[in-house]
């Protein structure tokens, strides 16, 4: 009898013990049901994952993409002397030819005061000249193309033309990573033939200049900044040189008296809505 009335107890115990697993799992349904009602929030509809956003924050609208140039009609580049704009905008653009012992001021001298510029160096300047070509691209500066060994470019056979092209952009690619579809002429010399060729090559805007501030005649500062700041329109895509002495002199008093007339310094593709 006594075994008996153990065994009775035994089970008595047991069975409430059972239910605990059958409460928590209602209590659990309960809250997340109580969850849901009070938070229905499409963003935040299951409890076990954080909110990625709320959709009632407003969020900050995004950024347009980048235009990509696209050939231009009639399988000529296009020549510009000038940006297409009257908003007070300028660009600062650079040749690189032979010399290169200034670039490294002319460099400083952006850096410093903010400012972004193109640089149209020979391919064989790259070549030549892999660390200042590293950082220029490293600077944030725009870089393109200005031939491989600055020939005349009206003067060539067909043959040497494209060869110069080809090799002109491979020049750019190896440094920055990527082509460019700008190619400034040697001497500003240019005729259809080169036109027609350079589209087949990739590059679609010829870019002249519509200011030369004459630095590679080294004329003195005062007369470099003279020149520049006298001269200056909106949209000017003013020429300057990285193997003169003084152009890294001038450079602070351009940029300041440029900026005291309004202006705004960009890029050539920024120039072009590029």
């Amino acid at each position: 009898m006594s075994m008996s009335r153990k065994g009775r107890t035994s089970g008595a115990g047991w069975w409430p013990l059972a239910l605990i697993p059958v409460l928590v799992l209602f209590l659990f349904g309960v809250f997340l049901a109580v969850n849901i009602l009070f938070n229905p929030s499409p963003s935040h509809s299951n409890p076990l994952q954080p909110p990625l956003s709320d959709p009632r924050t407003p969020q900050p609208p995004a950024s347009p993409p980048t235009p990509t140039p696209t050939p231009p009609p009639g399988g000529r580049a296009m020549t510009y002397q000038r940006g297409p704009t009257e908003d007070r905008v300028i660009a600062l653009t650079f040749d690189a030819g032979w010399i290169s012992a200034p670039t490294d001021a002319i460099l400083a001298v952006l850096k410093a005061e903010g400012v972004k510029a193109t640089f149209f160096p020979r391919g064989k300047w790259l070549d030549d000249n892999p660390r200042l070509a590293g950082r220029i691209v490293a600077e944030g500066h725009v870089l393109a193309s200005h031939s491989y060994t600055h020939p005349d470019m009206t003067e060539l056979t067909d043959e040497q033309l494209e060869e110069e092209l080809r090799l002109g952009r491979a020049a750019v690619r190896r440094v920055s990573g990527q082509d460019s579809p700008y190619f400034r002429a040697p001497y500003g010399a240019y005729d259809d033939r080169l036109l027609t060729t350079m589209v087949q090559h990739g590059f679609y805007y010829n870019i002249m200049w519509t200011l030369d501030t004459l630095d590679w005649k080294e004329p003195g500062v005062d007369a470099i900044v003279s020149r520049t700041l006298s001269n200056a329109k909106p949209g000017a895509i003013v020429l300057m040189h990285v193997g003169s002495r003084q152009t890294p002199e001038a450079l602070p008093a351009i940029i300041s008296g440029l900026r005291q007339q309004g202006y705004r310094f960009v890029t050539v593709p920024e120039l072009l809505g590029h």
